[in-house]
């Protein structure tokens, strides 16, 4: 069984898509009702795409609220099948709203179909760890949000397409349109049933001092209200992005008003691929060195935008910007729904929407007050906006040191050498462990870094740790614990005891009992100072065999290891066998006999590149 299978269940699919089918609806039926309004009605396109605007946005700050009230209340899977009707009942109005011949029962269509996705938000986010076991929230997340983005661009590109270049009427596209809902209303009715929580529904118009309640109520918990902050500091960076974005493109890259209005979809592309990836880098838990990464990623990506004028080179620097919102969203969306109470999820998940929302109409505000006030270019507000995005990237690695460094380790680490793991399931998702390798090479420790999510900790040797001053930095993130066979008595005893301490603490800690690198490519014979280290813990020993490394540059294969022209012009392949876990009371011996029987094993069924 792969890891995709073990992590996300067949029902998922369904979900994703009837809620990809419901982005798609909200986008698409914006779009209709811009095109119809503006050039069947002839009214302004400047006011017609201000009143979309507000109609798609306002709903969300009023309504998310009671949305996620719902979603406590009921069962998540009914509710989704209701408004999944809801909304094939809503386009069904669409007919006569177009025949009316008039704006207001157009402009009325959509506002009730934003209300249905309103309430369908937090519901869809809320039944993700109902069905979707804890290890695949994370991947789970990047797939949703992958989808998203692709029924959003489907939205926003097809109108134009079918409307305005092949020229298909628009009540023949609402027909398809209505088509495809329904196959989203089949999905939804596929998706299992799930229980109702059962918390009374509080029903209340006070919508800013209910969020604020639900938000504040997470302080318990710091980083899961850093999460709630970072959601909200993506939804301002978005919408600020996106209106200076449209200005700047028409100024500055030559951009008509249509194609600077579509510009975005580069960006969506990008969140789109940056969600995937994100989900398939989530091994098992969510991946939090993510986060500073796309944070960093859009940074660089909006100053290079801001400084660009070639349109094909400003496409390319919005993919790579979106790339990183990808990257930087899924994370902490999956730990919004992994972390919060299971009795008001939905509560907090519509809180977080109703701040997002509040934030992106002052983002719009700020715009306007730097164009219309302070008389500021479109260059200054991009600039500005990636200045307000560094902030954001700081913010994250300064709250992520640790797991920023692991990920920028782990990806080089899959850059160099084709992993394929087997027995991923051996490592325990939460809990003290004691992870016991061979040591045929320098890249061992990477390669194990890449292994999990989770922080990996390392007994490392005394002499690397002080002579490898490059990599110091990296040593201290990773909280190392230094030991020597020349350690004075006392030294070797502090050592052993920080070990033990670590493992009491629920760290995951890596040793490789061999104490150096083998000369031979053999597996040498065991020290047994990680008895002691994980004696009276009560903690599994994990043995884990990496195989093919000997011949790298980075072991004694050919000498002393360093750097110099590698045999494997491309990534060299390394097979890393995970063992099941041993008793704590296991002698190295045992230890070793376990590994042994590793790199003896054939390559099997259970194996996943990863």
């Amino acid at each position: 069984m792969t890891k995709t299978a073990m992590t996300i269940p067949d029902s998922f699919k369904w979900l994703n898509r009837a809620q990809a089918i419901g982005s798609m609806m909200d986008n698409l039926f914006k779009m209709i009702a811009v095109i119809y309004v503006s050039k069947v009605l002839g009214f302004s396109l400047a006011k017609t795409l201000a009143t979309a605007t507000i109609l798609f946005v306002a709903p969300f700050i009023l309504c998310s609220n009671l949305g996620g009230a719902l979603t406590d209340r009921f069962s998540k899977s009914s509710l989704i099948r209701v408004l999944k009707g809801v909304e094939l009942a809503i386009i069904l109005l669409t007919y006569p709203a177009l025949l009316s011949h008039s704006a207001w029962p157009v402009f009325g269509v959509l506002t009730l179909l934003t209300v249905q996705s309103a309430f369908f938000g937090p519901v869809k986010r809320g039944i993700i760890p109902e069905i979707v076991p804890a290890a695949g929230v994370s991947e789970a997340n990047g797939r949703m949000a992958a989808s998203s983005y692709l029924g959003i661009i489907l939205g926003m590109a097809l109108p134009s397409l079918l409307v305005g270049r092949m020229g298909i009427g628009f009540l023949t596209v609402i027909t398809g349109a209505l088509a495809v809902s329904a196959y989203g209303l089949y999905c939804a009715c596929r998706i299992p049933d799930t229980p109702a929580v059962g918390r009374p529904m509080k029903v209340s118009f006070r919508i800013f001092s209910d969020a604020y309640r639900a938000i504040a109520a997470t302080a318990p918990k710091p980083m899961l209200l850093k999460a709630v902050w970072g959601c909200v500091a993506f939804s301002v960076f978005a919408a600020l992005f996106q209106q200076a974005l449209v200005l700047y493109v028409r100024e500055y890259a030559g951009y008509t008003v249509e194609e600077a209005g579509f510009s975005f979809l580069f960006a969506a592309a990008g969140i789109m691929i940056g969600s995937y990836l994100c989900g398939r880098w989530s091994k098992r838990r969510t991946e939090f060195g993510c986060i500073p990464s796309g944070g960093a990623v859009m940074a660089v990506s909006l100053l290079a935008v801001a400084l660009t004028e070639t349109r094909w080179l400003v496409d390319a620097e919005l993919v790579l910007l979106g790339i990183g919102g990808g990257l930087f969203l899924v994370p902490v969306s999956a730990y919004l729904q992994t972390e919060s109470d299971a009795a008001r999820r939905g509560e907090l998940l519509g809180a977080v929407e109703c701040a997002s929302f509040t934030g992106m109409i002052g983002a719009a505000l700020l715009i306007l007050l730097g164009i219309d006030v302070l008389g500021l270019s479109s260059r200054t507000l991009l600039l500005g906006t990636a200045g307000f995005a560094v902030l954001v990237a700081v913010w994250a690695v300064v709250t992520l040191p640790e797991q920023t460094a692991r990920f920028f380790v782990s990806r080089l680490i899959r850059s160099l050498y084709a992993v394929k793991v087997e027995g991923i399931e051996n490592i325990p998702e939460e809990g003290g462990a004691l992870l016991a390798m061979n040591h045929t090479a320098f890249s061992d420790a990477p390669l194990a870094i890449s292994l999990t999510s989770r922080a990996v900790r390392f007994v490392m040797s005394r002499e690397i740790y002080e002579n490898w001053r490059w990599c110091r930095p990296f040593f201290k993130l990773n909280r190392a614990i230094q030991i020597h066979s020349t350690d004075s008595a006392k030294a070797l005893i502090a050592s052993i005891n920080n070990a033990r301490q670590a493992i009491k603490e629920g760290n995951l800690l890596a040793i490789c009992p061999e104490g150096e690198l083998t000369r031979t490519g053999r597996i040498e014979a065991f020290k047994h100072g990680f008895e002691k280290m994980v004696k009276g813990t009560g903690a599994p020993i994990i043995p884990i065999y990496i195989g093919n490394l000997w011949g790298s540059i980075f072991s004694f294969a050919h000498g002393e290891p360093g750097l110099r022209f590698p045999r494997h012009l491309f990534r060299r392949p390394v097979v890393i066998r995970i063992g099941r876990p041993m008793p704590a009371t296991s002698t190295a011996e045992e230890v070793r006999d376990a590994v042994l029987q590793l790199s003896f094993a054939r390559y099997g069924k259970g194996c996943a590149l990863i």
